[in-house]
Order: structure tokens, then C-alpha cells, then sequence
């Protein structure tokens, strides 16, 4: 295949190097050279060639327009998206209802992430993927891969995953749960034999029981149909520790981001 591309190549170019040398044998080139004649140019002269010169260049332009109107238009007319966390403390506690305002627990706790339509355009059928999930640890020095479902991300408080973000607006999903040992359902036959442990769940994803007191580093990306894809990466750090309050929690858990466009 490549040689015959390569035959087509040299048979184009021999024919175009013969095409030249016949234009050139007998063409008339004398009759293509301009005419200089030597006179004083008038004003009137020069308006008139300026006024020509004006003309054909907005002539030009406005070809230019018609041809790359949408192109020329997407400079400007854009959705532009941004990732950040929602939060300034990155990890939110959600309380347990059941417990007094006095001595409160939390029974989870959740980080969030704001996407955020910069642009002048709504962005289109927005929709966040958990792109591959990794764990490592002392026990497990070289990364694990955590099986995925491959299914867009539901976004907070909406049950849709393809969602349109209007111009300057924003969007929020959850990313990142850790469940309390005591908000875990536990099977009857089950029951007494071992205490809960808590769990932690990335994106869709929640990651087996083995994999636990080490790193997890989660690659999220957020498509739409008209703007430029974002990969966002998140790692956490947790030892595998629950704590009731979020002061203590937070001294278990290290979550750091990373975003690439």
C-alpha cells in the first residue's frame, strides 16, 4: 500500500514538473508582465485606488465571515467549564438526625464538586465520568486497579446525568462519601458476629474492604458537547479511621486535587 502511494506521489509530480515546462514553452509569459508608465499620480488617482483598495479588502473579509461564521463565532461565543471542590473545608460532614443538637454525630461525610460555565454559551449535555480508580498502601506498594461501572455520575440532588449548564452557571456532585460503621446495614445472620466497618466511596464506585489505611487516587472527567473535556484527579488519604465530628475527622483524612484541561 505504501509503495503504491508513494508510485502516485512521483507519477504527480513528474506530470506537474511536465505541465510547468510545456505553460512555460509556450505560454506568451511577456503578455502577463504589468505595463509601468511613468506619470505623476493625482490626488484624484489616489482616491481612487485607496477607495479600490478598501473596497476589495471588505470584500475579502466578508467572504472570509461567510466562510468561517461559526468558526469565527466559537472564539468569542463559548462554554468554558471549571472544576473546583464547592467547599473550602473539602470534606462535609452530613449529620445523623437521630442524635441531639447537643451531643450531634455525623453519619457521613461527603466532598463536592462545583463545575463552574465561565463561558458565554451554555454548555450541553454536561455529564462526569469516574474515568479509573487506583489504591496503594504499604500493603499494596504497586497501584490496584478498582473495577468501575463505567456510568456517568448522577449530579447532587438530581437523579438526570447529562445535564445543561446555562452561561455562568454551575453544577454540584458528590464525588467522594465516607459511611459511618453505624448508618451500614447489617445482614440478620450477620448480626453480632463482627462490628461494621467504615466505608469509603468514590464516584459510583465503593471500594472493597480489603483496600483500606492507604491512598486512593480517583480520575474524574467532566465531557459536554460543546467545550473542551476537563480531567480532574483527586487523591485521598485515609487511615481507615471514624470519627463522630468533623474536627477530629479531618485529622483522618487528606484529600488533594489536580486539575488538567
Amino acid at each position: 500500500m505504501n509503495k503504491l502511494k508513494l508510485r502516485h506521489v512521483i507519477l504527480i509530480l513528474l506530470g506537474l514538473t511536465l505541465f510547468g515546462y510545456i505553460i512555460g514553452q509556450f505560454l506568451p509569459i511577456d503578455y502577463l508582465r504589468p505595463t509601468i508608465i511613468n506619470k505623476d499620480l493625482t490626488l484624484n488617482d489616489l482616491y481612487t485606488r485607496v477607495i479600490s483598495v478598501i473596497g476589495t479588502t471588505v470584500t475579502f473579509l466578508a467572504v472570509v465571515v461567510a466562510l468561517f461564521k461559526e468558526d469565527i463565532r466559537k472564539i468569542w461565543d463559548k462554554a468554558d467549564l471549571s472544576v473546583c471542590f464547592r467547599d473550602d473545608n473539602v470534606l462535609h460532614e452530613i449529620l445523623d438526625n437521630e442524635t441531639s443538637s447537643s451531643n450531634y454525630k455525623a453519619k457521613k461525610y461527603e466532598t463536592i464538586l462545583l463545575i463552574k460555565n465561565q463561558g458565554s454559551l451554555a454548555a450541553k449535555s454536561c455529564e462526569i465520568y469516574l474515568e479509573r480508580l487506583q489504591f496503594k498502601s504499604s500493603t499494596y506498594p504497586t497501584p490496584q486497579d478498582i473495577p468501575l461501572t463505567g456510568q456517568p455520575l448522577n449530579w447532587h440532588n438530581n437523579s438526570n446525568t447529562a445535564i445543561l449548564i446555562p452561561a455562568t452557571g454551575k453544577a454540584t456532585v458528590p464525588i467522594l462519601e465516607i459511611i459511618s460503621p453505624e448508618s451500614q446495614s447489617v445482614p440478620t445472620e450477620q448480626a453480632g458476629s463482627s462490628v461494621p466497618m467504615p466505608k469509603i466511596k468514590i464516584g459510583d464506585t465503593e471500594s472493597p474492604n480489603v483496600y483500606s489505611n492507604g491512598t486512593w487516587t480517583a480520575k474524574f472527567i467532566v465531557y459536554s458537547e460543546n467545550a473542551k473535556p476537563i480531567e480532574h484527579i483527586v487523591t485521598i488519604t485515609w487511615n481507615n479511621r471514624w470519627e463522630h465530628r468533623l474536627a477530629e475527622m479531618s485529622k483522618c483524612v487528606t484529600i488533594q486535587s489536580q486539575v488538567k484541561n
